[in-house]
């Protein structure tokens, strides 16, 4: 009832503000959507797999700050490592430090939506739709590096080079998966992506039709790798991730390969509208990355991991694609609002309704007021490795 209450109240403000665009647009409803978000990601009660190995790792830190007892994780970074010993000893309970980052990830992503996007509502809802139960509930590390990585993006525009990769050097810091994304985007900082439209078009097209054809052969190459060469714990954890088919939502059956071709042909539309907005092209590169990212994760699953430090920018993107209403005679900013929320919603409301195991992860909510537990939740985290982390 929660959710639909959010999603109630997003859908009023995008009718009354994005849709009619009045010269009374408020947005102090805005923030406090924001707000309530935060707080439920505040006070949330084992919710999020990862949540419950971050909680139960949270007593298993030693009061020690050495650079080898920082670095001396597997699959932590020193500054996570860092910033929980800090935590911890200063007294503060994993609800406190659970509350920071909460705090930190969601001002991080409303300042950035706020900032860049055209229709400030209709990317909260998307942003609740999408991101939110991902961002808050599970990949707390990746969620971290994600914001940093959306904080330097402000000074490459600038090209300001140094404060861009000093914040995403403490990005790094939390998680590696930003290593890719901070060269990617510095790289193609360089690139007159105006004269090459038509060829990402084209290659969007010509990759999203046959990538999602090779996922087994792709995956059965990078397994061989793996047993002619020591790859180590990262190598192995990259395997794992290409043999989890849930990170991947293709399925390679005609039905699915035409539910894909369905969204390539939307993921397409997005980009050449998008492309059409000369006044606010800034963000051709990183929505042309997350396209082909999505694109190839039908075959690499670990690929998702990368895009999601450009799905912020897709959201934002699609805010200027729907204000073009000249290709169509009809008004198509308010068809586009329509047809891309229904598409949303349905998404979210299959997904409630889900039957996977790992839907129980978010749904439905518990807090920390009444601490009522969700025994198929439970199940879930009993079949879970916990303190997976290797010293």
């Amino acid at each position: 009832m929660l959710y639909i209450l959010i999603i109630v109240y997003c859908l009023i403000c995008i009718f009354q503000f994005d849709v009619r665009e009045g010269k009374k647009t408020n947005y102090v409803h805005y923030w406090f959507i924001f707000a309530i978000l935060t707080l439920m990601s505040c006070i949330q009660y084992r919710m999020g797999a990862d949540v419950i190995t971050y909680m139960t790792e949270y007593d298993y830190y030693d009061n020690d700050f050495s650079l080898n007892y920082l670095f001396g994780f597997t699959t932590r970074r020193p500054l996570w490592v860092f910033s929980v010993i800090l935590f911890k000893y200063s007294g503060c309970s994993f609800v406190v430090f659970k509350t920071a980052i909460a705090i930190f990830v969601n001002f991080v992503m409303a300042k950035f939506f706020y900032n860049r996007a055209r229709y400030k509502y209709f990317v909260l809802l998307m942003y609740f739709l999408v991101l939110y139960f991902h961002f808050n509930y599970n990949i707390l590390r990746n969620s971290i590096a994600i914001c940093f990585f959306l904080m330097s993006y402000g000074y490459l525009e600038k090209n300001r080079y140094i404060p861009y990769i000093l914040l995403n050097i403490i990005g790094l810091g939390f998680h590696e998966a930003i290593v890719l994304p901070a060269i990617l985007s510095l790289a193609l900082k360089f690139v007159n992506h105006e004269k090459n439209t038509r060829f990402i078009i084209k290659l969007l097209a010509l990759v999203g039709i046959t990538i999602p054809l090779l996922p087994s052969g792709v995956r059965d190459v990078l397994q061989l790798i793996t047993v002619y060469y020591d790859v180590g714990v990262v190598g192995e954890r990259a395997v794992g991730y290409l043999n989890k088919d849930s990170y991947s939502d293709f399925s390679l059956t005609i039905f699915g390969y035409l539910e894909w071709i369905i969204k390539l042909v939307i993921y397409i539309y997005i980009y050449l509208q998008y492309a059409k907005n000369k006044q606010n092209s800034n963000y051709i590169a990183p929505l042309s990355l997350y396209l082909l990212l999505t694109i190839f994760n039908n075959a690499l699953p670990i690929l998702y991991r990368i895009a999601e430090f450009y799905l912020p920018f897709f959201l934002v993107c699609i805010t200027f694609a729907v204000q073009n209403e000249k290709v169509l005679r009809i008004n198509l900013r308010k068809t586009m609002f329509l047809l891309l929320m229904v598409f949303y919603l349905h998404t979210f409301f299959l997904f409630l309704g889900g039957k996977k195991k790992e839907l129980y992860q978010y749904y439905p909510y518990t807090s920390i007021i009444d601490k009522k537990t969700v025994p198929e939740r439970e199940n879930l985290y009993r079949d879970k490795e916990i303190l997976d982390f290797i010293r």
